[in-house]
């Protein structure tokens, strides 16, 4: 999917389910979600027989547990095909060399961040780590929603690209 599509994909997606709550998402979705100590892994996207999982790490904050659900659910809704025949296992988040995994992260980044929400905390004059205490979010997750707002045409300033040993 191309990466301005999953912008408007994740509007669609919010207006279609009347929520912004990753886990009634997955329930109306019929995507059975689990817990369990994955040790380093902080959660898994697959699909066996017809049926979605997704497992989250127990040992993950809450604010954790969200940012890996909506990347899981990125996976569910950009990479169905792909999980059946070998599901997404996160060991670290933020990869970003894989095309899957760019996409899953920019799915939870306008997921858990609106684009108002970053321009206001820009106009505040807030630095984007400022901006993701703010918004009780990971600071890389803030990074990936600027750059994506700046492939949609926003011009703001980002420090650094998460790389794909982020939280590892």
């Amino acid at each position: 999917m191309i990466l301005n599509d999953i912008y408007n994909f994740v509007k669609e997606l919010k207006r279609k389910y009347k929520t912004c709550n990753p886990y009634e998402i997955a329930e109306m979705c019929g995507i059975n979600v689990f817990y369990d100590n994955l040790g380093n892994v902080k959660g898994l996207f697959t699909i066996d027989r017809r049926n979605s999982f997704i497992i989250l790490n127990e040992n993950l904050s809450d604010e954790m547990a969200d940012v890996v659900m909506f990347h899981e659910l990125g996976h569910y809704f950009l990479h169905r095909k792909e999980a059946a025949l070998s599901p997404f296992s996160e060991n670290s988040l933020y990869n970003m060399r894989s095309k899957f995994e760019i996409e899953a992260n920019t799915f939870a980044a306008n997921c858990l961040i609106s684009d108002e929400d970053i321009t206001e905390n820009a106009e505040l004059g807030l630095t984007t780590m400022e901006t993701a205490q703010v918004l009780c979010v990971p600071h890389d997750i803030v990074l990936i929603k600027i750059k994506d707002m700046n492939s949609r045409g926003y011009d703001l300033s980002v420090p650094y690209i998460p790389g794909s040993d982020m939280l590892a």
